[in-house]
């Protein structure tokens, strides 16, 4: 009984204090919202009174103050975003305070994680204030892209991608790349195209491939993806890296993947090659070529695809049908699937122009 009670007085002790906590938060919040409101208040007031003033030393050591705190920092964020709305330019009020954002470049470099991940963040909303050589904003931000916090190295990457040069780009990446740092093939990709201009993308993208073999298996998959959906032509480039058979399987499927996009006549040769070697340990290069051969539209394209269409696998013989459709076959070659003895190829040329809507030249399939 004893026991009993002492447990039913622990829950209420710890219902009264989850209680009052609850209150205490709310009652912080409350008042911080009342803060913020006053802050924003006299953010707005100043901004608007520098607009077409030079900012004083004394404007400079207030906001210094200022954006040291996390939350002030947010609210005069907050503001900036409004006047944006507002149609007010506030890239030149920002600018002005360059100065500011050097310090506070030096002051967030050894704050935790968040605060790093944050202030890099709002850095990459706001005009350019580096020189993307020396300065304390670009030592911070280099630094930054190889900290341990994945949030901290993402907003850098987005920095640098609006704002830092193909040669800030590439010691970020290497960063990332010698400290075995996690980066997701796929972002790595979507990040690259958003950097600056198309002529900046082609001349990062030529450095990248110059220094291909430096970077891990995944971020050299990541680094053909975003060739792969780049206007420039880098196939005689990425032909002999795959010639050279020296790159894990899957930054060889990646590059087998970018010549559907971008034609190269001499990686014909290979394509047929992997698609003579039936092994079961070939399949998924088999089933990756015969979705890329669509883009190669001759005959003896035809001849390998008709073949892949009695493929044991089944993606290969899927994928052959497709490319098939896509293609301009003559009346001989489409008599050759017409009358082919395998019951299971008729099926899926039958299964897959009907789900592409091209028109099947016999009337009913054979049962071979």
């Amino acid at each position: 009984m004893y026991e009993v009670t002492n447990v039913i007085y622990l829950y209420l002790i710890v219902s009264v204090l989850l209680i009052g906590f609850n209150i205490v938060y709310l009652w912080h919040e409350k008042m911080n919202d009342k803060v913020g409101i006053k802050k924003k208040e006299i953010y707005r007031k100043i901004i608007l009174d520098k607009l077409d003033k030079e900012t004083t030393e004394q404007d400079q050591k207030y906001f210094y103050r200022q954006l040291k705190n996390v939350n002030h920092f947010i609210w005069f964020d907050l503001v900036l975003e409004d006047l944006k709305k507002e149609g007010i330019d506030i890239d030149s009020f920002i600018l002005k305070l360059a100065p500011v954002f050097q310090k506070l470049a030096v002051y967030y470099r050894n704050k935790d994680s968040i605060q790093k991940a944050f202030f890099v963040h709002i850095l990459s909303k706001y005009p350019n204030m580096s020189d993307n050589k020396s300065d304390r904003i670009h030592e911070t931000v280099m630094k930054f892209s190889y900290d341990s916090s994945i949030y901290c190295r993402e907003n850098t990457m987005i920095y640098l991608y609006t704002n830092g040069t193909v040669e800030n780009m590439i010691t970020a990446l290497k960063n990332v790349n010698n400290r075995n740092l996690f980066y997701s093939q796929k972002l790595l990709t979507d990040d690259l195209l958003k950097f600056k201009d198309e002529n900046s993308r082609k001349e990062l993208a030529k450095q990248l491939l110059e220094m291909f073999s430096d970077f891990h298996i995944e971020m050299q998959i990541g680094i053909i993806n975003f060739l792969r959906l780049l206007e420039g032509e880098f196939t005689e480039q990425i032909y002999l890296l795959y010639r050279s058979h020296k790159y894990d399987k899957e930054v060889e499927l990646a590059m087998i993947r970018y010549f559907a996009r971008h034609k190269y006549p001499p990686m014909i040769k290979e394509f047929i090659h992997i698609m003579d070697n039936k092994n079961e340990d070939n399949d998924e290069y088999r089933i990756i070529v015969t979705s890329t051969l669509a883009c190669y539209d001759r005959k003896e394209i035809h001849d390998v695809l008709i073949e892949a269409l009695s493929d044991a696998n089944w993606y290969v013989r899927k994928n052959a049908a497709t490319s098939l459709a896509k293609m301009n076959l003559n009346a001989e070659e489409i008599k050759l699937i017409e009358n082919s003895k395998d019951r299971y190829a008729k099926e899926m040329v039958s299964y897959v122009w009907n789900e592409l809507g091209k028109k099947i030249t016999w009337k009913e399939l054979k049962k071979g």
